[in-house]
């Protein structure tokens, strides 16, 4: 199980997201009445089996796009909201890397969430990110806001 140290100034944890671990549990019957109607359940390994149990665990795990872990070494992966190139400069690059990989098959920005910078609440990186990005350059230079996007259950 990991735990995360790192808190958002909305006090929202970052550094990991939910995952569900599935835990299944085979049963046989040994004692049937009727076709449907099990005296005696005993549990197995593995299949063949008469019924099953699955139990969900919800559990956190390390989210890539905040940070890596690699040989025991922590990395903050530092990322700017419209930087979506990662060069450290939010320019006319930005804009043509977001063209790349919404329209031409490019790839995908380093830290995903520094694309969505019209705030879309479900994190949906679109067209209105790159006019909002060629907003806040050329015409009213409007602020960016990539919101931290809670994973989805």
């Amino acid at each position: 199980i990991f735990h995360s140290i790192f808190i958002s100034n909305h006090g929202e944890t970052l550094g990991v997201r939910l995952d569900t671990l599935y835990d299944t549990t085979y049963f046989i019957c040994e004692a049937w009445i009727e076709e449907d109607i099990c005296l005696s359940w005993t549990r197995v390994q593995f299949p063949p089996y008469d019924s099953l149990f699955v139990d969900t665990v919800p559990y956190y795990v390390p989210d890539p796009e905040v940070f890596t872990i690699k040989d025991g070494s922590l990395t903050v992966m530092l990322s700017t909201c419209g930087d979506v190139n990662g060069d450290g400069d939010i320019d006319i690059a930005d804009i043509t890397y977001l063209i790349s990989y919404l329209y031409m098959n490019g790839p995908p920005p380093p830290v995903l969430r520094t694309a969505n910078v019209d705030a879309s609440p479900d994190g949906t990186i679109d067209i209105a990110d790159i006019t909002y990005i060629i907003a806040h350059l050329y015409l009213d230079h409007r602020e960016l806001n990539c919101p931290f996007i809670p994973p989805h259950d």
